[in-house]
C-alpha cells in the first residue's frame, strides 16, 4: 500500500493528519472535539431551528427566511441537510444558546439602554442572569459613561468608592488610576472644555509621519500637515 508520508506529500497534508484518518476505527471519531471538522455556519442557529421544529415549523423555505433575518449568510443546501437529520429526531435535544462575541456584549453594555433593541436588551439580561459578575460590570460601566456624558464630576468620588470595593479587579485598577490624576479627571468630567481637538491633531501628525517611514525632513512634513485634508 501507499505509505502515510507519500499520501501526505500528494495531498499537501500534515502526516499526523493523514495518520489520524488512516488509524480511525470509526469515522465519527473524526467529528469529536479532537477531530478535524470545522464549526458549521449553522451552529449559532441550531438551538432556534430545533425549537421551531419542535413547534411544528419544519419547512426549509420558511426557516431559511427566519434565520436569514437573524443574520444567517449560508446557503439553503446547508440548511436542508441539517433539517433532514433534525426531522428524523422524535425528541430533538435543544442546544444551549451560543455565547455572543465579547465585542457585542461590550457594545450592549456601553450603549445607552434606550438605544438597544428589544432583542439585544433581552440577550444582555439573559447573560446577566447567568453571570452575576456581568451585572456588576454593566452597572459600573454605565455609571461611569453617564458621568462622561452628563459632565457629572461631582459624583465621581461616589463612583470610585463603589468601584474600589467591587469584585472586579480590572475595574478596581481603573479606579486606582483615576486617583493618581484626580484633579485632571475631575476637571475633565466637570468643565465643558476638552483637549480632544488637540489630541486629534497630534494623532493626525503621527499618522502622516509614519506614512513617510521617518525619512522626510521637517519641511516636507510641514507641507503634508498643511495640505492634508
Amino acid at each position: 500500500g501507499v505509505g502515510v508520508y507519500v499520501i501526505a506529500r500528494r495531498l499537501g497534508l500534515d502526516p499526523k493528519t493523514v495518520r489520524r484518518y488512516a488509524e480511525a476505527a470509526d469515522p465519527d471519531l473524526l467529528l469529536g472535539p479532537n477531530g478535524t471538522a470545522r464549526d458549521s455556519i449553522l451552529d449559532r442557529y441550531k438551538g432556534y431551528l430545533q425549537q421551531r421544529c419542535k413547534d411544528g415549523i419544519t419547512g426549509t423555505t420558511e426557516l431559511l427566511a427566519e434565520i436569514r433575518a437573524r443574520g444567517y449568510r449560508g446557503g439553503e443546501r446547508t440548511l436542508r441537510r441539517y433539517l433532514i437529520n433534525l426531522r428524523g429526531c422524535d425528541q430533538p435535544t435543544l442546544a444551549p444558546p451560543p455565547v455572543p462575541p465579547a465585542r457585542d456584549i461590550t457594545g450592549w453594555i456601553m450603549r445607552p439602554d434606550g438605544k438597544l433593541t428589544e432583542e439585544h436588551r433581552a440577550e444582555l439580561q439573559r447573560l446577566c442572569d447567568l453571570c452575576p459578575d456581568l451585572v456588576t460590570i454593566r452597572d459600573l460601566a454605565r455609571g461611569f459613561t453617564d458621568l462622561v456624558r452628563t459632565l457629572g464630576g461631582a459624583h465621581l468620588e461616589a463612583w470610585v468608592k463603589q468601584a474600589e470595593h467591587g469584585a472586579i479587579a480590572e475595574i478596581r485598577s481603573f479606579a486606582a488610576g483615576l486617583r493618581k490624576d484626580w484633579d485632571a479627571v475631575t476637571a475633565g468630567l466637570t468643565m465643558q472644555w476638552s483637549s480632544g481637538a488637540v489630541e486629534g491633531n497630534v494623532n493626525r501628525i503621527k499618522m502622516l509621519k509614519r506614512q513617510m517611514y521617518g525619512r522626510a525632513n521637517p519641511d516636507l512634513l510641514r507641507r503634508r500637515i498643511l495640505l492634508a485634508d
